[in-house]
């Protein structure tokens, strides 16, 4: 299997303590500038939202070449979150998001005759700047800004057919043994579309997302660092809550 702890030459732990603090520091500055961000909205003469989203992610890990024989097709998973968002000017506002977000990885031989697959559920949280165009009714939008994510668990599945004597099974991750990190943040950007039904706004956005936390706990020689990357398709309501 592709995480199977045993298969995985594990190196000194060097430096992985340091990394995780780090990257627990990050995600605690994240959550305070959103707080503060969000305290700051609060005072400014805008309108406040309420929305909710689900979708489609379709995800990889960026990890150096393509293993001889394989294809890595994107990994489809489906989404779902809610977000506050902060208008502090005609064109101007800010994005809170709380989003389930599963990402991962999956193998197929080109023959067809194996599967694997590997999907970690994370809980993100999102600080997006988001510039509007249009009309009352019909507006565009692009957004930009951080992401920090927290892996809550994983699963690796592999599936062969007709080979002899292999199984098909299922595993849970181990992210100690199985040398993943459970922290991620990166940068996502993407654009959108909402129209006015109601008392407030359907929308339907797209966006790409890309990791800069190496997913890996220690360093493995010979192999490069794995990264997060992926395309996230979503449409939702938001409702104005507040001036």
């Amino acid at each position: 299997m592709l995480y199977n702890g045993n298969n995985i030459t594990k190196p000194l732990a060097t430096g992985c303590s340091l990394k995780g603090n780090f990257l627990m520091t990050l995600m605690r500055n994240s959550i305070i500038f959103t707080l503060l961000i969000m305290f700051i909205s609060a005072q400014v003469d805008g309108q406040v939202s309420l929305g909710i989203r689900g979708g489609l992610n379709l995800s990889d890990y960026e990890a150096g070449s393509r293993p001889e024989g394989l294809r890595m097709p994107l990994l489809p998973s489906p989404a779902i979150g809610g977000f506050l968002n902060f208008r502090t000017g005609k064109h101007f506002s800010i994005q809170t998001e709380v989003n389930f977000s599963p990402l991962g990885r999956q193998f197929r031989s080109i023959e067809g005759d194996m599967r694997e697959v590997t999907r970690i559920q994370y809980l993100n949280s999102n600080l997006l700047a988001n510039f509007s165009v249009g009309s009352k009714s019909l507006r565009f939008y692009g957004e930009v800004g951080p992401y920090a994510g927290y892996a809550l668990w994983g699963r690796t599945s592999w599936d062969y057919r007709n080979v002899e004597p292999l199984d098909d099974g299922t595993r849970n991750i181990d992210f100690e043994d199985d040398n993943l990190e459970r922290y991620d943040f990166g940068l996502l950007v993407g654009m959108g579309i909402k129209l006015m039904v109601g008392p407030g706004y359907t929308f339907l956005d797209g966006r790409i997302g890309h990791g800069f936390a190496d997913l890996r706990r220690r360093e493995v020689e010979g192999t490069r660092p794995w990264y997060n990357r992926f395309l996230n398709f979503s449409t939702g309501y938001v409702w104005p809550i507040g001036n």
